[in-house]
């Protein structure tokens, strides 16, 4: 979580990736997940060191979400090719917050 918070504030970005160990996207984590944190006051009980994105990710989601804590929905991916209403039909899926354009394959 640390090596994120920093990547974010370095490269002075909104969202960073989140990849599986076979660099394939899982989600993404971005400035609105900190101010989430920071709303509900639960940075307090976070050490960055020992904390990962994934837990984190779980402590920012409204409890009383009708998505559950972590579905993994709420990052959605396209392709370029991919026509426009299915970008949108993706983009109204309830609990998703961002779409990313991935190269087939990757």
């Amino acid at each position: 979580l640390g090596d994120a918070l920093s990547l974010l504030v370095q490269a002075d970005v909104s969202s960073v990736p989140i990849v599986d160990e076979n660099d394939s996207l899982l989600d993404i984590y971005s400035r609105s997940d900190i101010t989430s944190l920071a709303k509900d006051k639960a940075y307090a009980q976070i050490r960055l060191d020992e904390m990962s994105i994934h837990q984190a990710l779980q402590l920012g989601q409204d409890a009383t979400s009708p998505y559950g804590v972590f579905n993994g929905q709420r990052c959605q991916m396209c392709l370029p090719s991919d026509p426009l209403h299915k970008v949108m039909e993706r983009l109204a899926n309830p609990g998703t917050r961002r779409l990313v354009i991935v190269e087939a394959g990757s």
